[in-house]
C-alpha cells in the first residue's frame, strides 16, 4: 500500500496536465480520469519509518480527500490458499486455515502484547498450522505446499491446473 500523499499528488497531476485541454478537468477527482486501485487493508500498510500505530493509519489512502469518490469492489472468495486437493475434493484443514487468515484480517484472533511492548501485535498460531520443519525446513514447507510434487513434476496437467 502506497501512502496517501501518493495519490494526492497524482490527483493533482493529473488535474493539471488534463485541465490544460479542458479547464472542467481542474475540478474533478484525478482529472476526470478513471483509476482503478487494488489492493487489501488486511496485508501491506504503508510504511512509516519510526512511526506509530496511528501514523500508520492516518498515511492510508482512506484516510484522504480523494477516499469519498472512490468505489468499492469487494471479492467474496479468499485466492489466498487452495481450498480443493489435487482430486477437487474440498480440502478441510486448508479451508480452516484459509477462515483463521480471513479472521486475523477481521480482528477476531487476539493479539498480545510482548513484555515490555506497549502495543499488542503478536498473534500465536494454532500447532495444526506450523510445519514440521524435523531436518530441512525448506523442504519441509515445499512438501507441506506442494505434496508430492517430485512424482507428478512432469504431469503438465498436476503443474498448471487451477484448482477453484
Amino acid at each position: 500500500m502506497m501512502q496517501k500523499y501518493a495519490f494526492e499528488v497524482l490527483d493533482k497531476t493529473l488535474r493539471d496536465i488534463l485541465g490544460f485541454c479542458t479547464y472542467a478537468n481542474r475540478e474533478r477527482v484525478f482529472g476526470g480520469m478513471p483509476i482503478l486501485l487494488g489492493g487489501d487493508f488486511r496485508q501491506i500498510l504503508p510504511v512509516i519509518p519510526k512511526g506509530k500505530s496511528e501514523d500508520v493509519v492516518q498515511a492510508c489512502i482512506n484516510k484522504s480527500y480523494l477516499w469519498k469518490s472512490c468505489e468499492i469492489f469487494t471479492l467474496h472468495r479468499s485466492m489466498r490458499v487452495n481450498e480443493y486437493t489435487s482430486t477437487g475434493v474440498i480440502d478441510m484443514d486448508r479451508q480452516c486455515f484459509n477462515k483463521w487468515l480471513l479472521e486475523i484480517g477481521d480482528g477476531i484472533v487476539p493479539s498480545k502484547a510482548k513484555e515490555g511492548e506497549d502495543e499488542s501485535t503478536w498473534i500465536e498460531i494454532p500447532t495444526r498450522f506450523i510445519v514440521d520443519s524435523c531436518g530441512l525446513p525448506v523442504a519441509s514447507i515445499v512438501n507441506a505446499v506442494f505434496p508430492s510434487f517430485t512424482e507428478r513434476q512432469d504431469d503438465d496437467d498436476f503443474c498448471v491446473k487451477e484448482q477453484y
